[in-house]
């Protein structure tokens, strides 16, 4: 009883993802796939919203083309995790820390949980990661990434994705944040995935960062740590300076995200001297 929702522009790709699921999603698991073609004609979210419409069944998948299943039988286990009304959304990649400032949800490495399998096409640096056994079947987080994104339809129907994002970036956080206000996101140590693509980072992908982050608020059960902040708030000023954003949009943002409870005193005079390095890089 799963709706598989795809935004799909690679015809090879989708077969191999088709023939994927059918042989390891489990006998008597019933699924359907629901193909948005995309060449870049729509946005991911307006794609998946299409895609949601269509659905018959009460269990969502929004998924990459370019996967394919390693676990066999995954269908009854998220049938099983879906079953808990306190879930959210399942993933197998994502962030038990959201910063203050925009920013991606990776990079805060004993903050982020993975059960997947990375690699190119061509299975080139192939990278396995696997949710540490201490955290038994499942880790609490907020932030998911966008490869597989599971949750029932009551959920989706809730927060479906946002028809403003007009791109293909940022719609994974900006979905997952706000479910999380409600519900509890989790990444699955129960299904493997593998993804042959490691994504593209671009100005484009930045700003969309930026964009959503009017969109949802800092958990309020989360616990401020210092280190992170500072740690995100760097990072921001860096990609800021690499895509060369206008000098005083760029200041504003930087500003508008200064926060000292968040930052601690050391580091809110570490972002300030941030900051000015900032104003002497782009002054040169």
């Amino acid at each position: 009883m799963i709706s598989i929702i795809v935004s799909s522009y690679n015809k090879r790709y989708f077969q191999s993802f088709c023939k994927s699921v059918k042989d390891t999603v489990g006998e008597g698991i019933p699924y359907e796939i629901i193909n948005i073609w995309n060449p870049g004609l729509m946005g991911i979210c307006s794609a998946y919203n299409q895609g949601a419409v269509q659905a018959k069944y009460e269990n969502l998948l929004f998924i990459h083309e370019d996967t394919i299943f390693i676990t066999k039988d995954w269908g009854s286990k998220l049938l099983n995790l879906l079953d808990d009304k306190k879930i959210g959304i399942v993933g197998v990649a994502g962030s038990a820390y959201v910063p203050n400032v925009p920013a991606f949800w990776w990079g805060l490495n004993d903050a982020c949980f993975y059960n997947l399998i990375q690699s190119d096409s061509e299975d080139k640096n192939v990278i396995t990661y696997r949710l540490d056994k201490k955290y038994g079947n499942s880790r609490k987080v907020y932030s998911l990434d966008g490869v597989f994104l599971a949750c029932r339809k009551d959920v989706y129907l809730e927060f479906p994705f946002s028809d403003d994002l007009k791109g293909f970036h940022g719609y994974d956080m900006d979905f997952s944040l706000r479910v999380s206000s409600k519900y509890t996101n989790i990444v699955t140590g129960e299904i493997l995935i593998k993804h042959f693509s490691y994504g593209t980072l671009s100005q484009e992908w930045f700003t969309e960062l930026i964009n959503i982050r009017k969109n949802y608020i800092v958990p309020k059960d989360q616990k401020n740590n210092q280190e992170y902040e500072l740690k995100k708030y760097g990072v921001f000023i860096d990609y800021l300076y690499k895509y060369k954003y206008p000098f005083f949009w760029s200041i504003n943002k930087q500003l508008k995200y200064l926060n000292i409870r968040k930052l601690g005193i050391k580091g809110f005079i570490k972002a300030n001297i941030k900051i000015l390095k900032y104003i002497k890089k782009v002054a040169i």
